[in-house]
């Protein structure tokens, strides 16, 4: 099969929104551990001597509680995680037993630089608010609504 000249990639994988001189951005599907830990190696591969930023919004509560051990030892290729809240699914209920805060400290155990941003407005103000220089990468991660942040960041 022959792609078009204008073939860019897939929507959400390993997709880049900036690039070039300054911090560079992207963004990707993974909320799956495999997912997460494959994706964040070939990016540390891909920049071994950038710092890297990862924002994860885990995808619904059955998931996180089902996966929470595997999701405490995926960031090890990252330099800072960030983990917001649990982006609910319309098909299940809050369980009460599982949370992002209770991921993000779990995770501090296993990872020297964790933190807890519940909402994305606070992670697009942490990340306006500590300007990125241009040795770091963003990437934001997960199946809910994470990518949206991007119009809000301040060095984009």
């Amino acid at each position: 099969m022959i792609l078009p000249y204008n073939f860019r990639g897939v929507h959400r994988r390993f997709e880049y929104h900036v690039r070039g001189g300054g911090p560079v951005y992207l963004d990707d599907y993974a909320h799956h551990p495999t997912e997460i830990k494959t994706t964040l190696r070939a990016l540390r591969q891909q920049y071994p001597k950038k710092k890297i930023f990862c924002v994860f919004q885990p995808h619904t509560y059955s998931r996180t509680k089902q996966l929470f051990q595997e999701f405490i030892k995926v960031f090890g290729s990252v330099d800072v995680v960030i983990i917001t809240d649990i982006f609910a699914s319309a098909r299940e209920a809050i369980d009460p037993d599982v949370s992002s805060k209770q991921l993000a400290f779990a995770l501090s155990s296993h990872h020297k630089a964790v933190l807890y941003l519940p909402k994305l407005s606070d992670v697009v103000q942490y990340i306006s608010k500590n300007k990125l220089r241009s040795d770091s990468i963003l990437i934001t991660m997960g199946a809910g609504d994470v990518y949206t942040i991007h119009p809000g960041l301040d060095f984009v």
